[in-house]
């Protein structure tokens, strides 16, 4: 996403940074202690999820600086975030349809509800969130160009929101 954004003129994650997955929240801690001694590390976190509290105990150690913690909350405005959710609804939703084989529409997620998996999760139950992820990869030039404006500013301001803790 950043790569298309940079080619789109505008501002993706700098290139300096390199992206380490960390599998969750619960598992930050383990990594900062791992690395952050001899490397700055920004940890970027969904927001209002489980797992957020053993990132603020490594805050209040000193293993993080605040200033290095990104939630996709902050970027989007909304109190519980998944990165799915830096994605417009029907952005994802198409995602989501083409892995799944599934026809849904943005007016039958319930409103009231902050993020789209938990949306789709009333309609669908549980499903395995690397599928619609999958579905992009597998067609990124397409997918990418049919993105709505919306999902491209919020990945955008999530590039700012990064770049600005080097």
């Amino acid at each position: 996403m950043s790569r298309f954004l940079r080619e789109s003129g505008r501002e993706g994650i700098d290139a300096s940074w390199r992206v380490l997955p960390a599998g969750g929240a619960s598992n930050v801690p383990a990594f900062v202690t791992l690395l952050g001694a001899k490397l700055s590390v920004t940890v970027l976190v969904d927001s209002g999820t489980e797992g957020l509290g053993r990132v603020h105990a490594a805050i209040e150690s000193g293993k993080l600086r605040s200033d290095r913690l990104v939630t996709i909350g902050e970027v989007i405005g909304s109190r519980h975030a998944d990165i799915e959710d830096l994605f417009s609804p029907g952005d994802y939703l198409t995602l989501y349809n083409a892995a799944y084989g599934k026809t849904h529409k943005v007016t039958d997620l319930q409103s009231g509800i902050d993020r789209i998996v938990k949306r789709l999760e009333q309609i669908d139950g549980k499903f395995d969130h690397w599928l619609p992820a999958q579905e992009l990869l597998r067609s990124t030039d397409k997918r990418l160009r049919g993105l709505s404006a919306t999902t491209l500013d919020n990945f955008e301001n999530l590039a700012r929101r990064i770049n600005r803790t080097l």
